[in-house]
């Protein structure tokens, strides 16, 4: 009767043990790709704060240098000399705005300001 018993419940047993030891490792794996989704999508936020750094603040850093010498070209009315320092003042307002999304992107989605050395770090 052990015997008949040992061949039943050890085969349930070891089956058992398996499909248990199987749900542990589908549960590692889920979790090590749903890290590296996250790590991409961090990485994405922080390649797109970068081009935006890269592109619109070398935009605005031209157009504030431009309105900037034109203020001081010989031959303007105070008129339009006031309006191209209006134009250097919201370029300048621009930049600051775009360093606030900047450092929002670069931010780790817990909140956490990134990691020094991060990729989306530079500049």
């Amino acid at each position: 009767m052990a015997a008949v018993a040992g061949a039943v419940v050890l085969p349930w047993f070891v089956g058992r043990f398996c499909r248990h030891r199987a749900g542990w490792e589908r549960a590692a794996r889920l979790e090590r790709e749903q890290r590296l989704i996250a790590e991409q999508a961090r990485l994405r936020r922080a390649r797109i704060a970068q081009d935006m750094h890269d592109v619109l603040g070398h935009e605005l850093s031209l157009t504030a240098l431009s309105a900037g010498a034109l203020k001081l070209a010989p031959g303007l009315t105070d008129g339009h000399r006031e309006a191209a320092g209006d134009i250097r003042a919201g370029a300048a307002g621009a930049v600051d705005r775009l360093g606030e999304v900047i450092s929002v992107l670069r931010q780790e989605p817990d909140g956490a300001p990134p990691e020094p050395g991060d990729a989306g770090n530079a500049g």
